[in-house]
């Protein structure tokens, strides 16, 4: 999960690739390391190769002032890749609309952005070892790539936020072995998710789904994929007073993850600037406050 990694020019530009001159990747959105040289990185999609105009500082007018600043004049990756829409409470029906534009010039799919190649396995020196754009036609905002800790399978598993869907995969990538969610379909139930964001594991298989973007649960799994249980609420946002401060109600349920000793479940409830922390079945125990920047 963590490690001594130099990132440094890596992984290899994806316009190294025969046929991809022309492009290079999209927005970064998820990572994770099985082993050192087998690596797993999620893009969304792809981007024109444009070469990026030299940085020049300027400390005459004080430090760390540089230009090109952001995204002007220089593209940013995370507006211009697909799929449009991303933020809390946007609709994923409507990513293509967004991403064109409002006002002339549109965006045109296939010249500013074209949807492949969102995931890649790479090895330690980020050689594309592996393309697996047999699966981007079931993808469409890919969040999250994992392989369990306790599989000795190997299953590589996919969260995908505007599919409100998880693929789990064979290792190699040649097989879908299951979905769960109904793609397409946002829900808050055992078979639909709400744009779900991470995932976290116990050591017994089964798995906790943060849900999400637009939902407002934690939802739990057997190691199967079977539903067991979700807990936690609509909370702040629709201005009723002290409602971001209530145990158990979240907003923008962005991240979750396990303390697999004391089976404590540790949620990010991120717009209430907050961590919540539930037992293995959701019963709430405490919490702490992330301070917002002024």
């Amino acid at each position: 999960m963590s490690g001594p990694y130099d990132a440094a020019d890596w992984p290899k530009n994806l316009s190294t690739l025969p046929g991809h001159e022309k492009w290079t990747w999209g927005a970064a959105q998820g990572i994770f390391a099985e082993n050192p040289n087998r690596v797993y990185v999620l893009f969304r999609g792809e981007l024109p190769n444009l070469k990026q105009p030299p940085v020049t500082k300027l400390p005459q007018i004080g430090p760390s002032i540089q230009f090109p600043i952001g995204g002007l004049p220089w593209r940013s990756a995370t507006a211009t890749a697909l799929p449009g829409a991303g933020g809390t409470g946007q609709d994923p029906d409507k990513g293509m609309e967004i991403w064109r534009g409002n006002a002339p010039p549109y965006r045109e799919l296939g010249v500013d952005a074209r949807w492949e190649h969102c995931l890649t396995v790479v090895d330690a020196q980020g050689n594309i070892i592996e393309e697996w754009t047999q699966w981007d036609k079931i993808m469409k905002r890919p969040h999250a790539v994992y392989v369990s800790p306790y599989d000795p399978q190997k299953h590589v598993w996919l969260v995908d936020d505007h599919m409100h869907a998880i693929y789990k995969f064979t290792n190699d990538g040649k097989q879908l072995v299951q979905t769960i969610g109904t793609p397409t379909v946002p829900g808050a139930d055992g078979t639909h998710f709400n744009r779900p964001t991470f995932m976290a594991w116990m050591p017994d298989g089964s798995f906790y789904v943060a849900d999400g973007y637009n939902g407002t649960r934690v939802a739990k799994f057997d190691a199967s994929g079977t539903f067991l249980l979700d807990f936690g609420m609509k909370g702040a946002g629709s201005g009723d007073e002290g409602e971001e401060s209530r145990p158990g109600y979240m907003n923008n349920v962005h991240g979750v993850a396990v303390d697999v000793e004391t089976r404590r479940v540790f949620v990010n409830d991120r717009a209430n600037h907050r961590v919540q922390i539930f037992d293995e079945n959701g019963k709430y125990l405490s919490e702490w406050k992330i301070a917002v920047r002024p």
